[in-house]
């Protein structure tokens, strides 16, 4: 692996930077939040190394649990929080990001902790287990005080996915149930479930707008059109010989705002539903023609983005819905990198990226 780093102010000349890990191999890498360190991890999850990119010795941290996941840094890149495991007992370590020294350690009660996330406002850690143990813990941050330990049921696929709105005031916690559970900070205790719906059980469209992909037969053009009448979702059922069943909450996102939720249930794949947090209800549906891939929220306003792997760029506001189709040839879309300060952002397929611009933004 070779990273870039500018040395000398004057200069201004990037420098190659080589990282090696020796005869254990490269499992996973990442920058720090400030940029100034990249972060290794080693097959067989040995060692972390933490590399100085403008010079410097570098840190070890031995024996983290995951490669890829469980660490994760508090918003300002002040603390790093690292999953263990010794002795069949995990722990989470809390290390200086200006020193790379452990700053405090806890057990925490699980099975086989999966992962950890700081909260938005840097003063909460959630950790959960993994997917065969319905465990949900947050802790408070530097000290590591337990807040909240949750079980939503037993003996049954559990947590999938876990967000915390950007205000820090909610954390929704999507399961293998093909629900969404809402906890707020006061309490610590969930407030809501948004339920995704059943095939047996047809959406009433007087309580939700659904919005319907279609294309017209003889152009390659789509659009939305509203749903009239009862709504039954496309459902696909998850093959029980295959690992990791496409079933459950697989995807959500909150606006900046923290006013909406999306969410897509995996085993519904082409529908994404958004939910309103001020009313705690499902104010809209969309209904896509292919699997959502991927979906964002725009930083500077309340406007969802989705793309499903096509030549479109679809995008949600409570005013409506819109389609648009993406001018490159031979492009499908499968993810999205929104900008964190303008309104822009990159659409990516598997060779090539695409710059997309308001219009307003653009002349600026």
């Amino acid at each position: 692996m070779t990273a870039s780093a500018l040395r000398g102010s004057a200069e201004r000349q990037r420098c190659p930077i080589k990282i090696d890990e020796g005869v254990c191999g490269l499992a996973s890498a990442r920058f720090t939040p400030d940029g100034r360190h990249a972060i290794t991890c080693c097959q067989f999850n040995i060692r972390l190394t933490v590399w100085n990119l403008l010079g410097g010795k570098h840190h070890y941290i031995d024996n983290p649990k995951h490669s890829e996941k469980g660490l994760d840094f508090d918003p300002d890149g002040s603390f790093m929080a690292v999953i263990h495991r010794k002795n069949f007992k995990d722990a989470v370590k809390l290390y200086s990001c200006r020193t790379w020294d452990v700053v405090n350690t806890w057990e925490v009660p699980s099975m086989d902790l999966a992962d950890l996330k700081f909260s938005p406002n840097g003063r909460f850690i959630c950790a959960w287990d993994n997917p065969l143990q319905y465990n949900l813990f947050v802790y408070s941050a530097p000290k590591g005080d337990l807040l909240l330990k949750y079980c939503a049921y037993e003996d049954a696929l559990a947590i999938k996915t876990v967000a915390w709105s950007p205000n820090s005031m909610f954390l929704a916690v999507g399961s293998y149930d093909q629900r969404v559970r809402l906890i707020n900070y006061l309490t610590w205790k969930p407030m809501c479930e948004y339920g995704h719906l059943a095939s047996c059980a047809p959406l009433s469209t007087s309580s939700c707008t659904v919005y319907r992909e279609t294309m017209h037969a003889d152009e390659d053009i789509s659009q939305y059109v509203v749903n009239e009448g009862p709504f039954v979702p496309h459902e696909v059922a998850p093959d029980p010989e295959k690992p990791n069943p496409k079933l459950g909450i697989g995807l959500m996102r909150w606006s900046t705002d923290s006013e909406y939720l999306a969410t897509r249930n995996d085993n519904q794949p082409n529908c994404v539903y958004i939910w309103v947090t001020k009313t705690l209800s499902l104010v809209c549906i969309l209904n896509q023609l292919l699997p959502v891939r991927s979906l964002e929220w725009n930083n500077t306003k309340p406007q969802l983005l989705v793309v499903t792997e096509n030549a479109r760029l679809f995008s949600w506001t409570a005013l409506g819905a819109a389609c648009v189709t993406i001018p490159t040839e031979g492009f499908r879309a499968s993810s999205i990198v929104m900008n964190p300060t303008r309104d822009s952002l990159l659409l990516l397929d598997r060779a090539q990226a695409v710059a997309c611009f308001n219009a307003d933004e653009r002349d600026e």
